[in-house]
This record gives structure tokens, sequence and C-alpha cells, in this order.
């Protein structure tokens, strides 16, 4: 039987949370995430999404500046609910309190309920913060510190010494670090790093070899609501715009017990990458910009190193990438050597529409990849259609619309490689109690 000797410290400082407005109760998000997804599968981030809601609880959306990608990263309310909410915004007007809720159509005791402790009622002018941007950081409440130790008691047949040169042994110890501080503000400001060995891996400095302590670091400064800048980032990041056919590296829950609401994904944009998970990021600039009221312009640049294996061509006489790796392990003397192998430039730029009414929403999204070398797969059936090569090209239009009790939403893409394909679906609330949806997807 395997043991596990797990330590984890972790630090929160926040401050009494509203206590002028008595209807926020305090919950325990864990059962509340168990209650949201009682069955998870394994693709769920449990970590991020208990992170997610914390902010929100930390930092409320306010009812009267909200859109519907942000009740939607919720997973309280159905599409009807949204819709009602924003159906009774236009006909009345700004909410005046939070007990104006009980008077939108669809919304229930139990819903509400729900919702209160990460929805507040705020006049706008209430929200700017005046103070220099240092001073918000260094004074703000909402920080968060995770430090965590790992270690299996039993020694694994890879810390056991060498039998011979053909055994791969790891060259660290079997202990695990992890540590992660993020300071933040909703649409104010993110900032935070992350460091993480695995175990196995080296703990070492030293430059010559490229280590630098930790195996992984990870860390980014974000920046909103600056003018014509909506958001800004430096540093790791993710994008999701669409139905992740090409930008899909955000927050995705997966399909568990809840089958409605997760089959359509969020265009939740540009966001800080937090996890320790070494692959499906992007490490350079990003920003989005607002055209107009209705128009934004999110754009990128990412230049990130990948773990790849090598192989020499003889008949060329030189080495090439035959497959990009996303373990993220560097534990034996083969893994250091696929470490960082070649590199991955990515730019790109999303053009999106939302209507005043936040009814549809539609974009467009290029995105242009360059590989410091050429990716040539060995031959084999199941990689007959990847891509090869060290530019690609990809190109794709995605849209959302609501139209009563109804929510189309799709997508379409196609690579200058020749791939191509295509989601489209419909979440349908048939009754008060019954939703319905469904999805077709064609990947080539």
């Amino acid at each position: 039987m395997k043991k596990t000797v797990f330590i984890c410290f972790c630090l929160f400082y926040t401050a009494s949370l509203y206590s002028q407005t008595n209807y926020r109760t305090k919950i325990d998000l864990e059962r509340f995430i168990e209650e949201l997804f009682p069955v998870q599968s394994g693709d769920v981030s449990a970590e991020e999404l208990y992170e997610t809601l914390l902010l929100f609880y930390t930092n409320p959306i306010n009812l009267n500046t909200t859109n519907r990608e942000e009740l939607r990263s919720l997973f309280i309310l159905s599409e009807k609910q949204i819709n009602s909410f924003f159906q009774y915004k236009q006909a009345y007007g700004q909410l005046l309190s939070i007990y104006e809720l009980q008077v939108i159509p669809d919304f229930n005791l139990a819903i509400i309920q729900k919702l209160l402790p990460f929805v507040e009622v705020r006049e706008t002018s209430l929200q700017k913060d005046n103070r220099p941007l240092l001073k918000r950081i260094l004074e703000e409440e909402n920080n968060f510190l995770l430090l965590r130790y790992e270690r299996t008691l039993e020694e694994r047949r890879g810390y056991s010494p060498r039998q011979d040169s053909s055994d791969a042994r790891y060259l660290g110890s079997p202990d695990k670090y992890y540590a992660r501080l993020r300071i933040t503000h909703r649409n104010d400001f993110s900032v935070g790093f992350t460091v993480e060995k695995d175990a196995g891996e080296q703990f070492n400095w030293k430059p010559e070899n490229e280590q630098y302590g930790a195996d992984f670091y990870s860390g980014h400064i974000q920046v909103q609501n600056q003018g014509v800048v909506k958001n800004f980032i430096i540093g790791d990041y993710q994008l999701q715009f669409g139905q992740s056919l090409l930008l899909g590296a955000g927050f995705n829950v997966g399909k568990g017990a809840e089958t409605i609401t997760t089959v359509r994904r969020s265009n939740i944009g540009i966001r800080p990458y937090t996890s320790v998970v070494e692959t499906n990021f992007f490490r350079g600039i990003a920003a989005t910009f607002e055209i107009n009221k209705n128009i934004e312009l999110p754009s990128n640049y990412s230049c990130l190193r990948q773990d790849a294996n090598q192989r020499s061509d003889t008949t060329e006489r030189l080495d090439i990438i035959s497959s990009i790796q996303q373990s993220g392990f560097h534990r034996t003397e083969n893994e250091l050597m696929n470490k960082d192998a070649i590199s991955e430039q990515n730019f790109g730029s999303t053009l999106r529409y939302t209507s005043g009414n936040n009814r549809l929403s539609i974009g467009s999204t290029f995105i242009h990849t360059t590989f410091s070398e050429n990716i040539r797969r060995s031959e084999r059936d199941y990689n007959q259609f990847e891509f090869e090569g060290n530019q690609n090209i990809n190109f794709g239009i995605f849209g959302d619309y609501s139209w009563r009790n109804v929510n189309l939403f799709g997508e379409v893409a196609r690579s200058k490689s020749g791939g191509f394909g295509g989601v489209f679906g419909a979440i349908t609330n048939l009754t008060a109690k019954l939703e319905s949806t469904i999805a077709i997807r064609n990947y080539q």
C-alpha cells in the first residue's frame, strides 16, 4: 500500500467581507463546489474552480455592470435565468437593491441564495479606486499564499541503485515542493508567481546548465480597465475564445454530472495562468483593446520553450523534432535532454463584437505559430494527419446568440496545414425544471 506524506500550509489574509451588506453570508466553497459538480470528470481542475469562485467571493460581481460571460462563469444560473436578468434590466434599468432579484422572472429563492455570496449591487461611480497602482497592490487585502510539501514514503524503483548503464534513474530527491502567491482585485489587477519541483527532479543552481533552483517557474502581472486598454498581462497567460477550437487553454470544468452548461465554452478572454501544468499556456504579452462599447480587440505575442523528442535524420544529416512532450517531468537524463528543445512563437488577434443587449456575440480569431525547428512525425498510421513543418496559420469564426429560451453557439476553424473543425450546439429551457442541450462536433 502506497503511503504518502502530504503537508500543506496556506495563508489567507482577507478583510471582513462587506459587513455593511448583511445579506451576504459565509459559505464553505469546497462544499459549494461539490454540490455544483457532485461527479467530477478527470479534466476538472478543482483548484482552479476554487480559486475562481474565491475571487468572486472576495470581489463580488456588480450586477449593474456584469455581462453574460461573467454570470455563466459562476455555473449557477441557467440560460433562461440569464436571459430574464438582462430582459429585466433592459425594461426597468439598473438594479437599486440586491433584493430586487426576487421580482425577476425565473429567479427563485434557492437560486438567489446561491448567488448572494458572489454578487452585489453597487453604483458604478463607487467602484473607482484612484490610489496609485503600486499602493493598491501593496494594500490589497485579498492575498493568497500556498506552500505544499509532498513525499511518498516507499522507495520507488526510479530511486533505487542503477543496475547497468541502460537503467533510467531519477537524478533528484523524492521530495515535491510547490509554492504559489497571488495578490488580486477583480477588474483591477493581479500579481502572482508559482514555483514547483516535482518528485525526482533536481534542485540545483547551475546557470551554465540552465538550472535555476526549482524546475518550473511561472508568474504574471495583470492590469485591467486602463482607458482603451481593457486588459493587459505580461508573463504567463491563457486565452479562451469561441468553443476552444483554436484558443481554449482557459478554465473548463469538463463533462461531469452537470451535462448542460458545461457543453458550451465561455468567452473568458485573456486571464492569468497560475497552474503548475507546464504546457498549454502562453508566455509573453497580451492585451485587450476596447475599440468602442461593443467591439474589442484582444491581441497577443508569446515565446515559450517546449520539451520535445529529437531524432537524427541520417539521409539529410540533421536533427529533427518528432514530437512535443507535455508531461513536464525532468527527472532522468533523457527527460533533461528533451527539456526546452524547441521554441514556439505565437502571435494573433481576435476581433469580437457584443450587442448592446448582450444577446449576440460574434468574432473571428487569427493565430500564427512558428517553431524553431522542423517537426517531422514518425511514419505511423496515427501520425499521418498530424502537423509537420515549422509554421502554421489558423483562422476561425465563432458566435453566440440567445433568443427567448434558446442559446445557440458555434465555431468553425481552418488551418493552413489543412485541418478543419466545427462545433455547433444549442441549450434550450423546455420548462421551468427541464433543460436540454445538443452539440455537433466535426474534428478532422
